[in-house]
């Protein structure tokens, strides 16, 4: 668990299908103590389609009042 006062943002990486499988991870970025790694990516969901995260990621931005960055499609290589 992560305290909400911890994140930051959210953000949804989305991978095209290549020679892989593709999909999407949404992620919490999240406040560190740490002045070497102030900000740590911690995954929160998974989905097998490049955009099956999309609608979640901005639910859970806006219900938390936190931003989102939905992140541009890339090919699984």
């Amino acid at each position: 668990m992560v305290p909400l006062s911890q994140v930051r943002a959210f953000e949804a990486s989305r991978t095209l299908p290549a020679k892989g499988g593709g999909g999407s991870v949404l992620s919490a970025l999240c406040r560190t103590e740490y002045a070497a790694c102030p900000t740590k990516t911690v995954p929160v969901a998974r989905g097998t389609g490049a955009n099956d995260l999309n609608d979640v990621a901005a639910k859970l931005a806006a219900a938390t009042d936190r931003p989102f960055t939905l992140g541009e499609l890339h090919y699984y290589a």
